[in-house]
């Protein structure tokens, strides 16, 4: 039931809060049956002075299992993958390969037979050459491996996966598959846009070039575009205080200034999601300007104690690798707003942008509201039932101290819709607070744009009222007719019309502009899926969960896009490593339907009843109808009426529900719910896209 638009990462969202581990710079992951091999691969680099982590031997006790495994690798510089029969089926050593792709530590492999790659180890190391440690044997094997490591620590964070290779075989390093596919992301989505500046009329006949260069497909080298002058990315400011404790608040400093600067008209200024996916990599500023295509790169650092602020920025010109400006601010906690406007101010000036108006100056607010604000909105970014509770209480906190605060009043009701759509919150009451946090909103500032946006989508997903959720989203759009949230909703609501090739026009119009967003890349996968383009929506779920390994529903996703594509054992391998419970369960039932593994397909729908018939009765009604089971989908279609889940609002474009299509209920069904082809017909909505070039 989950809004699908809204779907985050369990993790890489926010900074992470796990405690204190052990680490080392080699991580050796492997499946238990392999414990004796790994146990003698981390004796013979201990041997050699490598310093190891390995479970369970270096788990910290009191701290969760998982989470030393995560902060272990996070920390470490190369993975030790043990290969065997055992560790290609193990779903704890693919997560864990996941993992330390998404963070580019190099991959060492170190195969002990000859059994095939699954498709989820296949699509992380499917370029590897491998040690054959089953030819040679492991003891002759380990003295290879533990030079191979040794050159692995020895290269620069940024190089690419390392493998090691029988003799005979030479190997060259390559740059990991998760900086190889960000960059090609980058690159090919801004090259389409040049490419092809009428692309909005021609979608139908391109592949979306970001999806292919993620899927690994060969293609011709997109064309790179001229990088305007006037352009800028704002990078995660470093967080300076003395306990590092402070991530959410330099990070919140660097994101205002980004929206600040989004506000100049001249001024093109890369997405949050882009530029943000550079923090923590060593790379020099014509690199990151190179892959973002802009000439400028303003970054900083913040140093806050206790009243005190002290903000070093820097504006530097990206091309020549030169600054261009840089002031050091040491100011009162109470002044932080004026810093703001200081800043933008140089920027405008040191790029020579004109100013027909009045430059934009950053909000004034209660200096602890303002703190505890950009704690929220950090919080909130986790996606857990955890950090939409402590997010909640903090924007209470805030609001307590400064109700004049309309971007704290429609971050919190976004709070409420996403834990009310998600069974944290009676879906009720969590959206009557909602629209009570939006009138608020609205009530300070008239013309807030996001809280307009809000307040269609709850008119959408709760109220099952598209026309007036087209009245509050292009009301939205009017505000401010380049915001992601607001063009986001506007692809859903368009989606919700059957207008797929308009929703699809927004979401590609939107992934031009902010290519390392995961969200938009689901999104456009899902309407591809709907429109039954299945090999261009696989492209966009692999792009998804290269982007955010742990994104909520991906994995589900791309399963059933490879279902409908005819890859049914695919998508059973994708499916089983969906994170989400009611998702992953939903995803067994369909595969293994079609699979014929009736008994298994049962349990898993049974069980998806149990637990979720009350907040995904629409899921359940997709499975009957999958499963040909008319009646019973039809009587779960009703159940997501009386409990208004939010997934009904796709229900008309849903290429599942087809074998409900010739039955004489679906049409009623579809009227009774207002999504009659001539009752989405007459609601008018239609949105004009922005021209302004990259």
């Amino acid at each position: 039931m989950a809004d699908r638009a809204d779907s985050g990462s369990l993790a890489g969202q926010a900074e992470s809060t796990t405690p204190a581990t052990k680490s080392a710079p080699v991580f050796i992951s492997y499946a238990s049956q392999d414990k004796t091999v790994a146990d003698a691969v981390c004796k013979a680099l201990e041997k050699a002075g490598v310093a190891c982590w390995i479970a369970p031997r270096d788990v910290t006790p009191g701290v969760f299992y998982a989470e030393s495994i995560v902060h272990a690798i996070d920390s470490s510089k190369v993975i030790v993958l043990v290969l065997s029969q055992f560790g290609s089926a193990s779903q704890h050593v693919l997560r864990e390969v996941e993992r330390a792709s998404s963070r580019r530590h190099p991959v060492v492999s170190f195969r002990t037979d000859a059994t095939p790659l699954p498709a989820g180890l296949e699509y992380f190391l499917n370029s590897s050459q491998w040690l054959d440690a089953s030819a040679i044997g492991v003891p002759r094997a380990l003295p290879k491996l533990v030079e191979a490591v040794k050159n692995a620590i020895a290269l620069p964070s940024s190089a690419a996966q390392v493998t090691i290779t029988p003799a005979n075989k030479q190997t060259t390093p390559r740059p990991t598959r998760a900086l190889v596919a960000v960059s090609a992301i980058i690159v090919a989505a801004i090259g389409y846009f040049v490419a092809d500046k009428f692309w909005l009329s021609n979608r139908s006949a391109t592949v979306h070039p970001a999806a292919s260069a993620v899927a690994g497909t060969d293609s011709a080298q997109p064309q790179v575009a001229t990088i305007p002058d006037k352009s800028v990315a704002v990078l995660p400011f470093l967080d300076m205080s003395e306990k590092q404790d402070q991530g959410y608040f330099s990070d919140g400093i660097a994101e205002e200034m980004l929206n600040l600067l989004a506000k100049i008209p001249d001024l093109r200024v890369v997405s949050r999601s882009s530029a943000f996916s550079f923090k923590g990599k060593q790379l020099a500023a014509p690199d990151i300007g190179r892959r973002l295509n802009v000439a400028h790169l303003l970054e900083g650092s913040v140093r806050k104690s206790g009243g005190r602020l002290r903000i070093n920025a820097q504006l530097i010109d990206a091309r020549a690798d030169t600054e261009l400006w840089s002031e050091t601010y040491d100011r009162a906690m109470k002044d932080i707003f004026a810093v703001q406007d200081e800043i933008s101010a140089a920027v405008v000036k040191h790029l020579k942008i004109t100013l027909l108006s009045e430059a934009p100056r950053a909000q004034r607010v209660d200096a602890q509201a303002f703190a505890l604000f950009l704690q929220a909105r950090q919080l909130g970014r986790l996606h857990t039932a955890e950090g939409y509770a402590q997010s909640v209480k903090l924007y209470q906190q805030g609001l307590a101290i400064d109700p004049a605060y309309p971007e704290a009043w429609t971050s919190l009701a976004y709070n409420y819709r996403r834990q009310s759509n998600n069974g944290m919150r009676p879906l009720d009451s969590g959206y009557k607070l909602a629209g009570e946090a939006l009138r608020n909103a609205l009530a300070i500032d008239p013309n807030y744009a996001r809280a307009h946006a809000e307040l269609g989508r709850i008119s959408l997903d709760y109220d099952a009222d598209p026309a007036a959720a087209a009245q509050h989203l292009t009301h939205a759009l009017a505000l401010d007719p380049t915001n992601p949230d607001t063009l986001g909703y506007s692809a859903i609501l368009a989606d919700s019309l059957g207008r797929l090739s308009e929703g699809i026009a927004i979401n590609e119009y939107a992934l031009v502009r902010d290519p390392v967003n995961p969200t938009l890349h689901n999104a456009l996968g899902i309407e591809y899926r709907y429109s039954k383009q299945y090999a261009k929506a696989i492209a966009q779920f692999h792009s998804t969960l290269t982007l955010s390994p742990d994104d909520i529903s991906a994995h589900y996703q791309l399963g059933v896009a490879q279902l409908l594509g005819g890859r049914p054992e695919l998508a059973l391998n994708e499916v089983r490593l969906e994170p989400h419970e009611a998702w992953r369960t939903s995803g067994l039932a369909l595969v293994l339907h079609s699979l014929s593994r009736k008994q298994e397909a049962d349990a898993a729908l049974a069980t998806l009843i149990e637990k979720f018939s009350k907040s995904w009765p629409y899921n359940i009604a997709l499975i009957f109808s999958w499963r040909g089971e008319i009646d019973r989908a039809f009587e779960f279609l009703e159940k997501s009426v009386v409990e208004k889940d939010p997934s009904l609002s796709d229900v008309a474009v849903e290429p599942m529900f087809s074998s409900l299509q010739q039955d004489p209920r679906w049409l009623r069904f579809l009227r009774k719910i207002g999504k009659a082809p001539d009752q989405l017909a007459a609601v008018k909505f239609e949105v004009n896209l922005p021209k302004q070039s990259l």
